[in-house]
């Protein structure tokens, strides 16, 4: 506002080439900000958001030497919000000690009073450190979130493959009570009946057979009803990834799936599920990325999950608990685990497992 009420005061002011120098300083101080400040799924990455902070807290220290009044230093305070997202805490309480010092410096060029001077600068150094530690405590609260949302999208997958898993074996059980105990019982009934039917009571006769007849109907009709329930529903692991990754707001989780992808076996499902959730932890927590890629395809001789995203990736992987329990757990199954890492490339997992042949046998 002082430097757009300076051509009213001056008239022609406003076509200097200082007013312009202002301006420009304004507008690129104001550009930086809203990108460090955007959603973070739009947020640049690390090195780039650097860069955006320097020429930020250069020009906003620039405008204090430009603008003669003490009212700059607000534009310190701005700087201080966005700190965190690229810096430690060291560095950013480092960053905010060298600009107020040149805040200070700034305004100790104008002719007032220097416990005028000290008073300003400890003031605006005070506001700066309140909007760091707000800052910081928005940030812990959006990962808290996102932790939740994260934690949440897993409890939902793993309830849909648990419904599956349990209809499953439900339907199993039941099978194997309707043959050995109807099963049974009929039998017995067919044969004392084949019995009777030698008997010298010819006046039976007829009914018997009919009986006997019936018997083995409902013998052959039981033995359908038992082929259909131990035929197991497939089990729905796109639907429990599409639930894992609608939960999710940051990074932005991308799936390609099969449309035509059919899996009886939940426990395949169930480690592809959990080798899913280990790719999107470690998105999260340690690769700092914007964009996660899940794709699931099925072959003709097993299914395989990759996953990648574009974090900040490692030049050596070092195998913690979950890479470890990702490769247990598909190696349990006949699968295996193969992942690349580069600095600047992000982080990819591919996880393989066979289709059990028919039978259950594995091919």
């Amino acid at each position: 506002m002082p430097v757009w009420v300076e051509p009213l005061q001056r008239p022609g002011s406003a076509l200097s080439a200082r007013f312009f120098l202002l301006m420009a300083a304004y507008s690129l101080f104001a550009a930086c900000f809203w990108k460090l400040s955007s959603p973070a799924c739009d947020r640049p990455g690390r090195p780039v958001a650097l860069l955006l902070i320097a020429v930020q807290a250069i020009t906003g220290i620039a405008l204090c030497f430009l603008v003669h009044n003490g009212l700059t230093g607000a534009l310190l305070v701005m700087v201080a919000t966005v700190l965190l997202d690229a810096l430690p805490i060291s560095g950013a309480v480092l960053l905010l000690v060298f600009q107020t010092l040149a805040f200070g410096i700034a305004i100790g060029r104008l002719p007032i009073d220097r416990w005028d001077v000290a008073a300003t600068v400890l003031s605006y150094s005070g506001f700066e450190i309140f909007a760091l530690y707000i800052s910081h405590v928005a940030r812990s609260e959006r990962r808290g979130r996102e932790e939740l949302a994260r934690v949440n999208a897993e409890l939902l997958a793993t309830r849909r493959l648990l419904a599956d898993g349990s209809r499953a074996a439900e339907r199993v059980r039941i099978s194997r009570e309707l043959h050995d105990v109807l099963g049974h019982h009929l039998t017995a009934l067919s044969l004392h009946l084949e019995a009777a039917r030698h008997a010298p009571a010819d006046e039976r006769t007829g009914h018997v057979e009919t009986a006997r007849t019936l018997t083995h109907q409902t013998l052959h009709e039981i033995r359908q009803v038992v082929g259909r329930l131990r035929e197991d529903p497939p089990v729905d692991l796109p639907g429990a990834l599409a639930d894992l990754a609608a939960g999710i707001g940051s990074p932005r989780v991308h799936l390609v799936l099969p449309d035509d992808l059919r899996l009886d076996d939940p426990e395949r499902a169930h480690a592809l599920l959990r080798c899913a959730q280990e790719a999107l932890t470690n998105a999260v927590r340690h690769a700092g990325a914007r964009n996660l890629w899940l794709e699931l395809a099925q072959g003709a001789d097993g299914l395989e999950l990759h996953a990648r995203d574009d974090g900040r990736g490692a030049g050596t992987v070092e195998a913690g608990h979950g890479l470890n329990g990702m490769r247990e757990r598909l190696e349990a199954l006949g699968g295996r685990l193969a992942v690349e890492s580069a600095p600047g490339k992000g982080f990819q997992v591919t996880a393989w497992l066979p289709l059990p042949a028919p039978g259950g046998a594995l091919p």
